[in-house]
């Protein structure tokens, strides 16, 4: 697993180090998740379904992106909403794309791969008790740009490991490798689409 990141590392140093530059460095986008609201119907078919579809975010999640190359940009979503009646779980996500087709033509954006780091906070409104975590995870996504202003994104997100922690009394904080954040499942990628506008 340390090879497989060190080499991922490796890898985007060097394309990054060959890195064009044209007019479409230091553009910026806003994104919102639109399945990421309806996460709170509590159906039977939808309370498992939803949340793996929108990324595990709950309620309003605005994403802003910023080029720092044509092929290459940085990223931070905040994501403010409720997990279920009881459960109040603000997100934090903050990352890093690497456009592969872009760095070699212009193909206004298209296959990216990147990771990101996500912090949540599950508090429960009942107890008062917060259960937080920090999770780092990789991507892969198709980014499309239409009429050069709508933005059009669909990632899988794979979470690899965790480091949790809770305000409740003599629990240690814990850390561990896993594939999936739904007990009893063993891998589990999580999908995302997100739709927004360009700004130059």
């Amino acid at each position: 697993m340390r090879k497989a990141v060190m080499s991922l590392i490796i890898l985007t140093l060097t394309l990054g180090a060959v890195d064009r530059i044209d007019d479409d460095a230091g553009a910026k986008y806003v994104t919102v998740n639109p399945i990421a609201p309806f996460t709170y119907i509590q159906s039977y078919g939808t309370k498992l379904i939803l949340p793996i579809v929108s990324n595990m975010e709950y309620g309003i999640s605005v994403h802003s992106t910023y080029l720092v190359t044509p092929s290459q940009a940085l990223d931070v979503r905040m994501i403010v909403g409720s997990q279920n009646q009881m459960n109040f779980t603000p997100q934090v996500h903050a990352g890093y794309n690497f456009f592969i087709l872009d760095q070699f033509n212009k193909t206004n954006k298209g296959l990216y791969f990147g990771g990101d780091l996500r912090f949540w906070d599950s508090y429960n409104t009942s107890t008062g008790v917060h259960y937080a975590s920090l999770a780092p995870s990789v991507r892969l996504g198709y980014w499309l740009e239409i009429a050069k202003r709508i933005v059009v994104d669909v990632r899988v997100n794979q979470v690899f490991a965790y480091y949790s922690w809770t305000s409740k009394e003599n629990v240690e904080p814990a850390f561990e490798f896993a594939l999936s954040p739904i007990n009893g499942i063993p891998v589990l990628p999580l999908l995302s689409l997100n739709v927004g506008w360009k700004f130059m």
